[in-house]
């Protein structure tokens, strides 16, 4: 799909999308920190804290803003393929949403990452290794 003049959002349209999407998120993890540092020569540099996140990674909240928008289309169940955070993002979401998740996970994942994507989905998540 290619994008036209018409297709592009207004200003207010993205605005409003971006705060639909920032709401649904929020429901599922607190927002990280900002922390600033000073270099020598004076510069302040901005470090967004997602190792404080829920899933120590930005990655749940695109999962968590599509799945909280699917469920509100009536949608109960979700296919997902990853190694490592957006699938402990999308069995975060799909646990607190109350939506079904199947993640596909390769064999060589590590155990540790399957048994996050267990941890956060509970019995809202099937992991399957292929």
């Amino acid at each position: 799909m290619h994008a036209t003049i018409d297709s592009i959002p207004t200003s207010q349209e993205l605005f409003t999308r971006v705060m639909l999407a920032r709401a649904s998120v929020y429901v599922l993890g607190e927002r990280t920190p900002i922390d600033s540092v000073r270099t020598r020569d004076g510069a302040t540099i901005l470090i967004k804290r997602e190792d404080l996140g829920p899933v120590h990674s930005f990655k749940w909240r695109g999962a968590a803003a599509k799945i909280a928008e699917l469920r509100s289309t009536g949608c109960t169940s979700v296919v997902a393929a990853s190694a490592g955070n957006h699938a402990q993002g999308v069995a975060l979401a799909a646990s607190i949403l109350n939506v079904r998740a199947t993640i596909f996970m390769p064999r060589c994942t590590p155990q540790i990452k399957q048994g996050e994507v267990r941890r956060f989905g509970g019995d809202q998540v099937e992991v399957e290794r292929g």
